[in-house]
């Protein structure tokens, strides 16, 4: 969407956008076997019986706005404000990038444009981003059994 405002001596334009990105991150199935510790005489120590669905799934969204606002002072200087937020609802977290520029074209022509900007530009994280595959070595058992944690009942 986007306002425009024009007076005898300048231009004034303001914008706003908002983007909405549901996506899947991660699809996995298990194994509900319950699973036996068994004593040197072969006795059972321990046994384990896990709940829960076998299928686990991560979702997420990410909602993004950007709005600026721009004003034509003169003829040759331009303003710009603008401001982008993204929330993302796996990390509960909030970024925000502030951006500022001023453009000056000093000639009637508009052949050269002096800018100077400043802005915080956060990369918001996506999909692609969280589901890599994470490096473990093939010997690295411990590991694979952390990443692979599922809840259990112990009896």
């Amino acid at each position: 969407m986007q306002i425009s405002e024009e007076t005898a001596s300048n231009l004034h334009t303001s914008g706003f956008s908002i983007s909405l990105r549901p996506c899947q991150i991660w699809k996995h199935s298990a194994s509900r076997n319950p699973v036996e510790v068994l004593r040197a005489d072969g006795t059972v120590a321990q046994r384990t019986h896990y709940f829960g669905s076998s299928q686990f799934r991560l979702t997420d969204t990410i909602v993004g706005m950007y709005a600026n606002d721009v004003w034509r002072i003169a003829s040759p200087l331009v303003l710009q404000f603008g401001i982008r937020v993204d929330w993302d609802r796996v990390f509960h977290s909030t970024t925000f990038s502030p951006r500022i520029s001023a453009n000056l074209l000093p000639f009637k022509n508009n052949t050269t444009k002096l800018t100077i900007a400043w802005g915080e530009y956060l990369q918001p994280a996506t999909c692609d981003s969280i589901n890599q595959e994470l490096p473990i070595e093939p010997d690295r058992r411990d590991l694979k059994s952390i990443l692979n944690w599922t809840p259990a009942l112990l009896s």
